[in-house]
């Protein structure tokens, strides 16, 4: 919900129109059908539940809404999972002061690890307007930023924008583009979304687990290596489709408050 306050009052700053509702919460398409799950300030819609199916772009509404369980689970004081919302903001909102304000009151400077969603839209107050999503990782353990782009380079642009619009506001600002980080490509043109979640939950559990010492102490790029694959994209997809369903026939299709996906075996 500080995500959200903090994306509503910059937007009003702006001079926009800003309805309250969640910032993991996709402004819904024309036809969103109807609101079928919620957890923490998200809401998922039954337009967002069919994107699940095989062969869809995955929606902004559901990837808002498994990166509010990720954070749930996952998120510390060190380490922080940037709402697909903020990210965009951050990103594109032409004006210095509002990133200021919104990277201060999230504490970026002072995390150790933080991911972003990158989507290839320029337009922050718009759902569903891009067509590829990667994860760019302020890694403040080693000074650097990462990019896992499962489509190459394809995203670079976006991740890059993100990136010079935090820098003057880390403590020492980190030098250079992203960094390529190594990510397993898909070999479609619809999966990116699922792969920017199978990336994100990979470095989650990484976190959790890092040793104290050695190379993995501080680098997931062979977790992500290990536990990102096609298939495993393929069976998270149909994962969270299933987990969805399933909370539905619990809770007899009636709004509910929380769940415990994704799982260990997500994908």
């Amino acid at each position: 919900e500080q995500q959200c306050d903090i994306v509503e009052r910059h937007l009003q700053v702006l001079g926009l129109t800003v309805k309250k509702q969640s910032l993991h919460q996709s402004a819904p398409p024309p036809i969103a059908g109807k609101s079928v799950m919620s957890h923490r300030d998200t809401t998922l819609f039954s337009s967002d539940v069919a994107s699940l199916a095989a062969q869809n772009f995955l929606s902004d509404g559901v990837i808002n809404f498994v990166m509010a369980h990720m954070t749930t689970k996952f998120a510390d004081d060190d380490f922080l999972l940037v709402s697909p919302s903020v990210a965009s903001l951050l990103a594109n909102v032409q004006d210095p002061a509002a990133v200021a304000g919104t990277a201060q009151a999230l504490l970026l400077a002072s995390r150790r690890m933080v991911l972003f969603p990158v989507n290839n839209s320029e337009r922050f107050d718009k759902a569903d307007d891009g067509s590829h999503w990667s994860l760019l990782v302020l890694d403040n353990i080693t000074g650097r930023f990462v990019h896992n782009d499962s489509m190459g380079g394809a995203n670079l642009p976006a991740a890059s924008r993100l990136a010079d619009a935090l820098r003057p506001l880390l403590p020492t600002p980190l030098q250079g583009p992203p960094i390529l980080g190594p990510t397993p490509q898909q070999s479609n043109g619809y999966d990116c979304g699922v792969y920017l979640l199978a990336i994100a939950l990979a470095i989650c559990r990484w976190w959790k687990k890092r040793p104290s010492t050695g190379e993995a102490a501080h680098c997931w790029f062979q977790a992500v290596i290990d536990e990102v694959s096609a298939d495993g994209v393929a069976a998270m997809r149909a994962d969270l489709a299933d987990k969805i369903n399933l909370q539905l026939i619990k809770q007899g299709d009636r709004t509910s408050s929380s769940s415990s996906w994704p799982s260990s075996s997500s994908s």
